[in-house]
This record gives structure tokens, sequence and C-alpha cells, in this order.
């Protein structure tokens, strides 16, 4: 285990469903759902929002693996 990230986004309140989801065509797309849903695109090195402003409370997070982010 390696750890990254150590910004608020990471290590904001502990809820149940504050799980990282890695995308399965590329392991560097990894999404984390809390508060706000949040993305790393460097494999967990940095992480930005992408909620767009809607209501918090992100439970999870299902990748297509038919359809790349990018």
């Amino acid at each position: 285990m390696e750890e990254r990230d150590r910004s608020n986004w990471m290590v904001w309140r502990p809820f149940y469903f504050s799980n990282l989801i890695v995308d399965p065509k590329n392991e560097n797309n990894v999404y984390k759902p809390d508060l706000t849903l949040i993305m790393s695109e460097d494999g967990g090195k940095s992480f930005s929002g992408i909620g767009n402003g809607a209501h918090g409370d992100f439970h999870d997070v299902w990748v297509n693996p038919t359809i790349p982010i990018k």
C-alpha cells in the first residue's frame, strides 16, 4: 500500500461509503464517492471534484467498461 493524496479531498470524514473505485480499463482513473464525487486521472496522486454541483452523499460509482472516460 502506498499513501498518495493528502489533500482535504482524501482526509475528509470517513463515511461508510467512502471507498475507492478503479476504472476496470484504466487503472489511472480512480473515483471516490463521498460528500462530493472526486476523481483522479493520475492513479491517485491528486483528485478533483467531478460532482458538478450535484447534492452530496455519493454512495457508489459504476464505471461502464465499454465507454472510456478519456
